[in-house]
Order: C-alpha cells, then sequence, then structure tokens
C-alpha cells in the first residue's frame, strides 16, 4: 500500500517499491511458482512502472494499481489453486503479448502513412 505514497519521492521512491516488486517475484520463484505465474508478476510490475513513467497520471495511478499487493494475492491463489491460476496467467500473458504486438504493428502502420502524408505535403508544395 506504501507504493503511491513512495512513489511520490523523486528517484528514491520508485527504486524502493520496485525493490519490494521484485523480491515478492523472486520469492515466488523459490516457492516454485509456475513460469507463467511469474511472468505475470512481471507483467504487473512492468505495467505499474510504464505508467509510472507519465508525470502526474503515474503518481495518481500508483494509488489505485498496487502491483505488490496483486502479485501477492497471485503467490496465495497459486497456493490454493494451482492449474487455474496458471492457466489464467498463461491467458493474461498471451494476450498481453497478442495486444502489444497489435499497438506495435498499428503504430508501425500509421507511422508508414504519417511519413507518406508528409512526402506528398512537401512535393505539392514545390
Amino acid at each position: 500500500g506504501w507504493d503511491g505514497i513512495l512513489g511520490l519521492i523523486p528517484g528514491v521512491g520508485d527504486l524502493i517499491t520496485a525493490s519490494f516488486s521484485f523480491y515478492i517475484v523472486f520469492k515466488a520463484a523459490l516457492l516454485g511458482c509456475s513460469f507463467s505465474v511469474v511472468l505475470r508478476m512481471l507483467l504487473n510490475i512492468l505495467i505499474d512502472n510504464l505508467i509510472d513513467i507519465i508525470p502526474i497520471i503515474g503518481a495518481l495511478f500508483d494509488f489505485g494499481w498496487k502491483s505488490n499487493l496483486k502479485n501477492v494475492e497471485l503467490l496465495e491463489n497459486y497456493f490454493l489453486n494451482p492449474a487455474r491460476t496458471r492457466t489464467v496467467s498463461k491467458l493474461v500473458v498471451i494476450s498481453f503479448v497478442l495486444f502489444s504486438f497489435i499497438v506495435v504493428i498499428c503504430v508501425v502502420i500509421l507511422t508508414g502513412y504519417l511519413f507518406v502524408w508528409l512526402f506528398q505535403s512537401m512535393q505539392n508544395k514545390w
């Protein structure tokens, strides 16, 4: 729950919260969590840290997106129902990878259209 508060301290706060985050993932791996569950935990941390890059929004996001709490709950769920947690984690990770791939493809296509438009605009002015 301290992630949002510590995140307000520039640089140091993010370093402290990242240390706690990776400690939880490290312990999960030591306790025998499946690869998909560990990847999902890392995904939670990635989402948290990517949004943290955005000023103000990142700080506000920390108060709602509790990656450490999500990861501890994920660890508890894994020991209560490993098969289900493993399956759901695989689906979440695969969905994220597919979504990311689609976003990258869209950015590449839109960038291509932008360059074509700029090139045509420059030709029309000359």
